[in-house]
């Protein structure tokens, strides 16, 4: 026997722990339609339509739930119809969302729309809304509640997603002069970067390599800066790790770029500058521009970040690479570390140098010691 279809609406940006769990409970006896609909109201989205589908579509899967999700910007019943939804649930939170839903099952019986049915949100979840949600943003020390609202894909793309983050790239497409929707381009990143699997190649990946590019700025004479387009390498650094997991990763985040750049009508030179920055980005690759070595430079400096950061990201890497064996995992890490320890300078610029090379001289000393490799 089919189950009926049924219509879950609303506008989840974000999507919340309720939300997952009105979804999970209709779930079980409805066949579910889940409806993202465009909040007037909400003139400054958190997240674009594609994004909060996205992530929808990831926290359904991560639960196992069987659902359609689609978009919508007409009326509700007109969805539902179009959908072949008979009823439509709706998630209350407790008596304060009576009234308001009240006055929604009247206007549905009005206009002969579907059925309305109310499921009620877990007791600890009752105050979890999407307004709750993005009022929490920005304060200091809301990240352990906004842990327990959120799931976990949309908590890891709030929080390595911060403003001022998403302010840097904005700000930098408009320097640009890029066309297009520069938003949009984050939010796919944000996305990207955070993919379930990844814990240390994240959007805080992204941030601290950000930082490091700053300090090779102020490091460097005003000669020294001006060699650089360093709006190419800010560019490719957003995207220079995009695509991972897969063979040839390197090639396909620079593919992202370059499509990206092109979208927006990059120059051709500028183009071809950002693929080649992205491409160059492994210890063992040639180098193809003064941009590549200043792109690589910041990328590697975590190896020469203090001993406490240093070790986080070797477990960081780690984790990302659970799936793998002791064994196999270590034969992977050496080959990466030998090939570092082999070159006659572990960065390029001697700005980059003069902050970390010992650091990391001695960080790697220490991670082969404990894979127990071959030092050089």
């Amino acid at each position: 026997m089919s189950k009926v279809r049924v219509l879950i609406p609303g506008s989840f940006d974000p999507p919340t722990k309720a939300h997952e769990a009105i979804w999970i409970e209709a779930a079980k006896t409805f066949d579910v339609v889940i409806a993202i609909g465009r909040n007037a109201a909400k003139s400054n989205p958190l997240f674009h339509m594609a994004a909060r589908r996205t992530l929808i579509e990831r926290i359904l899967y991560d639960n196992a739930i069987a659902a359609t999700v689609v978009e919508y910007d007409d009326l509700i019943d007109q969805c539902a119809k179009r959908e072949g939804a008979e009823i439509i649930v709706r998630g209350v939170r407790g008596s304060e969302d009576l009234a308001g839903e009240t006055a929604f099952k009247d206007y549905m019986e009005r206009r002969k729309g579907p059925t309305v049915y109310y499921l009620l949100a877990p007791a600890a979840l009752r105050a979890c809304s999407s307004t709750f949600v993005r009022g929490l943003l920005g304060f200091e020390g809301a990240d352990e509640e906004l842990e327990f609202l959120l799931p976990k894909s949309v908590f890891r793309c709030l929080k390595d997603g911060a403003n001022d983050l998403r302010a840097d790239f904005l700000r930098l497409w408009k320097q640009m002069r890029a066309e297009g929707d520069g938003a949009a381009v984050f939010e796919d990143l944000l996305l990207r970067y955070g993919e379930e699997r990844r814990a240390y190649h994240t959007m805080a990946h992204v941030k601290y390599n950000l930082a490091r590019l700053d300090e090779l700025y102020r490091a460097m004479p005003e000669n020294g800066t001006a060699m650089h387009d360093w709006q190419a390498v800010r560019f490719a650094m957003y995207f220079h790790d995009a695509v991972m997991f897969c063979p040839h990763e390197e090639n396909k985040s620079a593919a992202l770029a370059t499509q990206t750049a092109l979208a927006a009508k990059l120059p051709a030179s500028q183009v071809v500058r950002i693929g080649q920055i992205i491409e160059a980005a492994t210890v063992n690759a040639p180098w193809k521009h003064v941009d590549a070595d200043l792109h690589l430079d910041a990328d590697l400096s975590i190896l020469g970040a203090d001993e406490e950061v240093f070790d986080k990201y070797e477990a960081d890497v780690r984790e990302e690479w659970k799936k793998h064996s002791n064994a196999d995992y270590r034969a992977g890490r050496l080959a990466v570390l030998e090939t570092i320890m082999k070159r006659p300078h572990i960065y390029t610029t001697p700005e980059a140098r003069s902050m970390w090379e010992v650091a990391a001289w001695s960080n790697l000393r220490r991670s082969m010691a404990k894979l127990g490799g071959k030092e050089s």
